[in-house]
């Protein structure tokens, strides 16, 4: 028998390889290299997304600090014009206990401009209107003609008048008001307006026309 011969190591070495490097497990590599790397790609996204909802979150965070320090603000606003309204509810009651005057506001006053037929008030009011200076009103009423109107009973009467001069001052975007004069037993007999100066308050004026 002849005897056998041994072939080196590295033959086994280089069998294994090319063994080991066969087209199959080139696929499965390369997949699992795609796959690896598309996990990365997704891992960058889900990285960038955090990213984004943190710097959202933040945002959110701010939006809703600031949302709270307007709404604290606009509770004591509240808060110190509820004084305010009570304290000029006072000064009202104390107007009507001790002179007779009550004070309304927003509304049309409760006054019939003529005699023999239901002629009630038609007042403009401009939301934009603000309280006139003394200055100011005083060239408001120099340029105004309602005073050049004749007075007519039934037709034009110091209602009518007090009424004009009113809507004209708040298209000027000034703030005016009615004043209706009432005698004890006798209920309302004149109507005139009222304004509140910014630096020399309540002025009353009479624009009716002889």
């Amino acid at each position: 028998m002849k005897p056998i011969k041994t072939l080196p190591f590295s033959v086994f070495l280089l069998a294994g390889m090319l063994l080991s490097c066969s087209p199959q497990n080139t696929t499965e590599l390369k997949s699992a290299e795609s796959l690896i790397a598309s996990q990365n790609a997704t891992i960058s996204q889900l990285d960038a997304m955090i990213v984004d909802l943190n710097t959202e979150l933040n945002g959110l965070k701010n939006r809703l600090t600031e949302n709270e320090i307007q709404l604290k603000n606009a509770l004591d606003y509240l808060e110190a014009t509820k004084k305010q309204l009570a304290q000029s509810e006072n000064k009202t009651k104390q107007l009507e206990d001790t002179l007779g005057i009550k004070v309304f506001s927003g509304i049309q006053p409760s006054y019939n401009k003529s005699i023999t037929f239901n002629n009630p008030f038609a007042l403009v009011s401009n939301p934009d209107s603000i309280n006139p200076t003394w200055d100011s009103l005083v060239d408001f009423v120099y340029l105004d003609q309602t005073d050049t109107f004749i007075y007519k009973t039934d037709d034009y009467m110091c209602g009518t008048f007090a009424e004009t001069v009113y809507n004209n001052a708040h298209q000027k975007g000034i703030k005016a008001g009615v004043a209706i004069v009432w005698f004890e037993g006798t209920g309302p007999v004149h109507a005139l307006n009222v304004f509140k100066t910014s630096d020399k308050g309540l002025v009353f004026i009479d624009c009716t026309g002889g």
